[in-house]
Order: structure tokens, then C-alpha cells, then sequence
């Protein structure tokens, strides 16, 4: 059985998103948004946890508390 993943950069997390990168950033570093750290300077995420986020209504739109997979 062969599991596939896709991960895309915090550039692409951004724009799919419609957020800043740095709003990428502060959603990963208050736990928000989960995330891989490859090294201090290198962040991935699994394109299947944006594809869910990107149809939910976010906390910084208006929408209430907790995380973004609440």
C-alpha cells in the first residue's frame, strides 16, 4: 500500500488561503494551523489540511475561537 502526500510551501498555504504569509506563520506558532518544521527555516503543510481549511469560516473573519479543523 503506497500513501501518497502532497505538501506545499508556506508561499502556496498563503495564497490558497487568501492570508499573508506572515499570517501563515502566527496561525503555526499559536498552534492553529498544523504544520511540518523540515528546519528552523522550512515549514510544509499537507495540501489536504488547507483544502478543508480553505472552506471553513476563519477566527480572523469573524468567526469564533479554537482551531482551524474545529
Amino acid at each position: 500500500m503506497e500513501l501518497s502526500v502532497e505538501l506545499i510551501t508556506r508561499a502556496q498555504a498563503a495564497e490558497l488561503l487568501t492570508v499573508s504569509e506572515d499570517t501563515i506563520d502566527r496561525l503555526v506558532k499559536s498552534g492553529q494551523l498544523p504544520a511540518y518544521k523540515i528546519s528552523p527555516k522550512i515549514t510544509r503543510f499537507k495540501s489536504d489540511w488547507l483544502d478543508r481549511s480553505s472552506s471553513l469560516c476563519f477566527f480572523f473573519r469573524g468567526c469564533s475561537g479554537g482551531t482551524l479543523f474545529n
